[in-house]
Parts: structure tokens; sequence; C-alpha cells
């Protein structure tokens, strides 16, 4: 039998999986303080808190605490806000296009 300790405790392990040829992927990790603004530009765009923050959009405001998730697909949406509600936060931008 194998054992291991985790040395900074348990992991948390993101992928994005899409099928080769028909679809493209690509993530980005943001650090922030206070506020980021970011311009969703693809059909599908996936947004995964790992802090408290606020997503705000054409007047429509999401609170999301950590490990939430925003799925926004259709149409891109345009700018969209994001504001920590402490310190540092970190979100994964995931955007999702046809190949």
């Amino acid at each position: 039998m194998c054992e291991a300790t985790l040395v900074g405790g348990p992991v948390t392990d993101l992928n994005v999986m899409t099928r080769r040829g028909a679809f493209a992927s690509k993530m980005t990790r943001r650090a922030f303080e206070g506020a980021y603004t970011a311009q969703h530009r693809s059909a599908t765009t996936v947004v995964i808190a790992l802090a408290e923050m606020t997503a705000t959009h054409a007047g429509g405001s999401y609170k999301l605490n950590a490990r939430d998730g925003l799925l926004m697909e259709e149409e891109p949406v345009g700018r969209m806000v994001f504001c920590a509600a402490a310190g540092v936060a970190i979100l994964f931008w995931i955007d999702i296009s046809m190949a």
C-alpha cells in the first residue's frame, strides 16, 4: 500500500477538456485587488472564483463565493467587472470557441 502526505494541504485541480478539432479553449488565471475588468469575447466563457467577489454586467450583479462558477453563453456579453470582497482575489477565465 502506498501513502503520502500533502505538504501544502489538499489539492484542487482544474482542467478544460474540449473535443479536438471542433473546439478551442484558453484558460487565464487573474489575481487582483479591488476591481478587475474583463472583456467577454467567446461564444462560451466560464469564470471560476477562488475567493469571494462580485461580478457586474449591464446592471446585473452576481455574488461569487470561493469555487463558484459563472457561465456566459451565446452572444458575448461584453465588459464584466469583478470586485474582490477583501484582499487579493483570484479567478480563472476560460474561453471556449469553435475551432
